[in-house]
């Protein structure tokens, strides 16, 4: 059993950039799985990306090769609490057009077992 505090990864995520469109498409379209400390979405296609957590509202923008970093608890301003992205949020994409490669997301959280 893991120590009270210790970090465990979620279960990547791939998007094929062949199955991109103008409209938002689910990164995870059951959600991530427990709150998340970090996520880490890493654009390897050939196209920029959009980003909604909600699937309509544009929240972030990747560019092609890039990667985007969300660490939570970094901006912190609460030396007892936890910054976390919910548990069960979706991750939306979208370009203009279908592209290669894969988007990958991934994410970190705390495991208080």
């Amino acid at each position: 059993m893991a120590a009270k505090g210790s970090v465990l990864p979620l279960t990547l995520s791939t998007f094929a950039a062949g199955s991109l469109t103008t409209s938002f498409k689910a990164m995870n379209s059951s959600g991530i799985t427990n709150s998340c400390i970090l996520i880490r979405l890493v654009n390897d296609t050939n196209k920029d990306l959009t980003v909604s957590f909600d699937g309509v509202t544009s929240h972030d923008f990747v560019p092609a090769g890039t990667v985007l970093q969300l660490p939570f608890q970094s901006n912190l301003a609460l030396s007892s609490g936890v910054a976390q992205l919910k548990k069960g949020t979706v991750v939306y994409i979208k370009s203009d057009a279908s592209g290669t490669g894969n988007a990958y997301l991934s994410g970190y959280y705390q495991d208080n077992s």
